[in-house]
């Protein structure tokens, strides 16, 4: 079963300490959930080390590992992980 992915959105700390972490959805597409949907929650971290594994592998060009690895470290702190909504491809 291979997987689409799209980020839809952040999952974020919330600046009031007494208010609990919220997911903002960033997509400007509207986004549908289907039974059977997957989100999963992938932190810069985890990103970072798919992204060498990759390139490891040779499945990504430098220039490409370079502009994701640039935009990876554009995360801001508040922001605990990317929403990526991930969807079966026939």
């Amino acid at each position: 079963m291979a997987l689409k992915r799209k980020v839809i959105g952040s999952f974020c700390k919330s600046k009031d300490p007494t208010k609990a972490p919220y997911i903002k959805i960033n997509s400007k597409d509207v986004v549908t959930l289907k039974s059977g949907s997957y989100l999963s929650m992938e932190s810069k971290k985890y990103q970072l080390e798919k992204l060498a594994q990759s390139e490891a592998a040779g499945k990504l060009t430098p220039e490409l590992v370079a502009k994701i690895r640039e935009k990876l470290e554009k995360m801001p702190d508040w922001v605990m992980a990317d929403v990526v909504q991930l969807e079966e491809v026939n």
